[in-house]
């Protein structure tokens, strides 16, 4: 069999309709807001899961974008095989479950991408039907952990003052108490305590009003708890 040369690569090349890219971006688009839906409803990640999930959107239609024009050209899908080598990215995974969830919008992406609108609906829904049984399976059975946690976001140039407070405060009523998640954006930064409260000390509730007397102007709490409430 002869091998192709440059004519015959530049013969296989399609001219891509806009109508095409439009109704690839739209797909992969909806599917990414509904992942990004699931992940902060559902999600059990410690970071920040409204800040993490705003990159789905920009994720997928990248990816759909990519492979819309690789899709239609042998010599640009040949040539990307030799670009992408070249990429290196270095963000911080924190949790297996971030890591989860950008696997999931990028199929997402390259299933829109490659005309494969009714792949790309059928993974979302299946993956959303996934997590919401999984959540209230895990609340039926009373599964708890034993830690809760508590995130705040706080302006960048009173994070340390901030962070003494709070940890001092918590301190006093918690057997268990941790950092465990920190990151900034900007001038904001967010923070992340797995603890444990003593026990016959305080009840949750009031816990996080003790907490909210700290919080200062610009400052915002979050308590996330699973502890089991008896039927």
């Amino acid at each position: 069999m002869p091998a192709l040369n440059m004519t015959d690569i530049t013969n296989l090349e399609i001219s891509i309709t806009f109508m095409n890219v439009f109704y690839s971006l739209l797909v992969s688009g909806a599917c990414a807001f509904f992942v990004k839906f699931f992940y902060i409803h559902y999600g059990r990640s410690l970071s920040n899961r409204e800040q993490f999930s705003n990159v789905f959107l920009l994720l997928a239609v990248t990816t759909t974008i990519v492979i819309t024009v690789v899709k239609f050209s042998l010599a640009l899908s040949l040539g990307l095989v030799g670009a992408l080598s070249i990429v290196r990215f270095r963000a911080a995974i924190k949790e297996p479950e971030e890591l989860v969830y950008l696997f999931l919008v990028i199929a997402v992406g390259l299933s829109a991408g490659a005309n494969q609108y009714l792949v790309a609906f059928v993974l979302t829904g299946f993956v959303g039907v996934v997590v919401v049984l999984q959540h209230k399976f895990s609340r039926r059975k009373k599964e708890t952990v034993d830690t809760n946690v508590l995130q705040l976001t706080v302006p960048g140039d009173s994070y340390k003052s901030a962070f003494e407070q709070f940890f001092s405060k918590m301190s006093e009523h918690c057997a268990y108490c941790k950092l465990k998640t920190f990151s900034r954006v900007g001038n904001v930064v967010s923070m992340g305590f797995v603890f444990e409260l003593l026990e016959g000390e305080v009840t949750v509730m009031e816990f996080l009003s003790e907490m909210e007397t700290l919080a200062g102007e610009g400052v915002t709490i979050k308590l996330s708890t699973n502890v089991a409430i008896a039927e």
